[in-house]
């Protein structure tokens, strides 16, 4: 096995509490399939001991780990860098406070050796910081199968957990032939790393072996409502990109391309929604957003549901564009 069969990249912005955690769990026992790996740790600026930490395991592993050392750009830009100089068959993403189960990781390289299929998904097992535990699995897709994604229709929304980063691993020559770049500067371009894969893969294969294991509810989290309030435009940013490109091609898809795509960006167009529910100002970036919403309509659907758009004193707010501020004091 001379070829690198899957390269991940690991995003590291001070995560020298977590990074010990998440590059053992690389560390596979059998020599083929460890030497088959390649671990692209992109440290993104940090000030801590991050890249200390990681350029022991470059020097220990040298075959394996490799360290890309740059400014700060957010995830987006690890994901291109990394992305510009993988080797491996296969393309996926850890985040730094998160890691691969050990023994799925190794069986999962074996896989991949024989898959061919653009994208290929695994289930996930979500680790709260209060300990509880949860292995996601859906009921829509038979694991162990090939589908189109012209013919992939998912059920319900805890389907979404099998099209998500922590889920997804994508052939590194489809990537690069659909020209893949995600924004840099910003937080929340997971979505787009789903999005635009999804968009241009022809099929996808769904294993049934828990690799990723995602933390959720540690402090600082981009995912945390504090950061989630702070970095609001990003999510505009984000959202704004993606309903663009549907609305530019919704014309040319499957409906169940269309309904997963649709799936993918709802998380940004929501967000942004909600989060103008905290600010009593007009929102630019609402009232751009809502000349996109408008354009499609299962997304304006879910948009009026969804959120408190049609609640009185925001739908006001909205058409008015008036500062409500004083309702704080009533």
């Amino acid at each position: 096995m001379n070829r690198k069969i899957l390269s991940v990249v690991v995003p590291v912005y001070n995560m020298q509490d977590y990074l010990y955690r998440c590059l053992d769990s690389l560390l596979i026992s059998n020599q083929e399939f460890f030497q088959a790996l390649e671990v692209i740790v992109v440290n993104d600026g940090s000030t801590d001991g991050s890249l200390r930490i990681a350029r022991d395991y470059e020097t220990h592993y040298p075959s394996v780990f490799r360290i890309i050392n740059k400014t700060n750009g957010n995830c987006g830009s690890c994901i291109n860098a990394a992305l510009a100089v993988a080797t491996g068959k296969y393309f996926r993403q850890l985040d730094a406070d998160d890691w691969f189960d050990t023994e799925a990781l190794t069986a999962f390289v074996g896989l991949l050796r024989d898959r061919n299929e653009d994208i290929v998904s695994t289930p996930k097992t979500i680790h709260y910081s209060d300990g509880r535990i949860l292995a996601f699995k859906a009921s829509s897709v038979d694991y162990g199968q090939t589908y189109l994604i012209d013919d992939l229709h998912l059920k319900g929304s805890l389907e979404k957990g099998l099209i998500t980063m922590q889920a997804l691993s994508f052939r590194t020559d489809f990537l690069r032939n659909i020209g893949h770049r995600q924004q840099e500067g910003i937080f929340y371009t997971d979505l787009e790393y789903c999005y635009f894969p999804m968009k241009g893969a022809r099929d996808i294969y769904f294993s049934d072996l828990y690799v990723y294991q995602y933390l959720i509810g540690r402090e600082g989290q981009s995912v945390s409502f504090k950061n989630m309030v702070k970095n609001k435009h990003h999510h505009f940013l984000v959202a704004k990109r993606l309903m663009s490109d549907l609305i530019a091609i919704q014309g040319s898809i499957s409906d169940n391309r269309r309904r997963i795509l649709l799936n993918e960006l709802s998380p940004a167009v929501i967000a942004v929604y909600r989060d103008s529910l905290l600010y009593t100002k007009p929102d630019s970036d609402l009232l751009e957003l809502d000349q996109l919403v408008g354009q499609q309509y299962v997304m304006n659907q879910a948009v009026e549901k969804l959120t408190y758009k049609n609640v009185p004193y925001v739908k006001l707010w909205r058409e008015l564009h008036i500062d409500l501020h004083f309702l704080l004091f009533i």
